[in-house]
């Protein structure tokens, strides 16, 4: 990695030719910072929490993202441990939860300390009651274990149904709810709304009403 300094023309030649100022750019090696010990990385996000450093925030979370869930665990129930956290540490989270919220959850298994958690840290939802909609495995369905990320928008509800839900060896099942405010946690942060586009609500699904079935997809062999 580098550290780009830039050097005008004059610097290196003397005046430059002509009236407009010219700069030029050197690369300038700097030493890779060492990567955080796992206790490290949680003594560093609990920093964070607070009024700590926060510039290897994403470098901590991805060394929590290498543990198998006790971890996270210990990071939702810190930050669960006093006051709403820092906003530089809700928005690493956020997005953290947005990109391996999946693996996360299947990892703790407890969805009460999650939706515990993000209603401390997040602030409260403030939008209005909307339809939501869900891509889920049938099996999840059938147990009663509904995931907490939904959207607003069908299409990506659907193509998480017909794909990655299918793979599982059960069918993809495309859900529709109703949420109202007290049901959402927390709206799609920028990654979500406009990179992936998937519009991702954060919700208590046990706090759902009108949930239906709307459409259901045969699995899908991967291998």
């Amino acid at each position: 990695m580098t550290d780009r300094k830039s050097k005008s023309w004059n610097e290196f030649y003397g005046e430059p030719p002509g009236d407009e100022p010219v700069f030029w750019f050197t690369a300038v090696p700097t030493e890779p910072r060492p990567q955080l010990s796992m206790h490290q990385a949680l003594d560093y996000l609990f920093a964070a929490m607070g009024d700590g450093p926060i510039d290897r925030l994403a470098d901590a979370f991805a060394v929590v993202d290498g543990d198998d869930g006790p971890a996270y665990r210990k990071v939702l129930e810190a930050a669960l441990d006093g006051p709403p956290p820092s906003a530089a540490f809700r928005a690493a989270l956020h997005m953290n939860w947005t990109v391996r919220g999946f693996r996360h959850r299947a990892q703790i298994a407890d969805d009460a300390l999650l939706i515990r958690a993000f209603r401390h840290v997040f602030p409260t939802y403030a939008g209005e009651a909307m339809t939501v909609y869900r891509g889920e495995r049938s099996s999840e369905l059938d147990a009663g274990r509904l995931g907490l990320n939904w959207t607003p928008d069908r299409g990506v509800a659907e193509r998480f149904a017909r794909g990655l839900c299918a793979t599982y060896g059960g069918d993809g099942v495309l859900l529709q709810a109703t949420a109202a405010p007290s049901a959402i946690i927390s709206g799609p942060n920028d990654h979500s709304a406009n990179w992936i586009c998937e519009h991702e609500h954060i919700v208590d699904p046990s706090m759902l009403s009108d949930l239906a079935e709307i459409a259901r997809f045969p699995p899908i062999s991967v291998g």
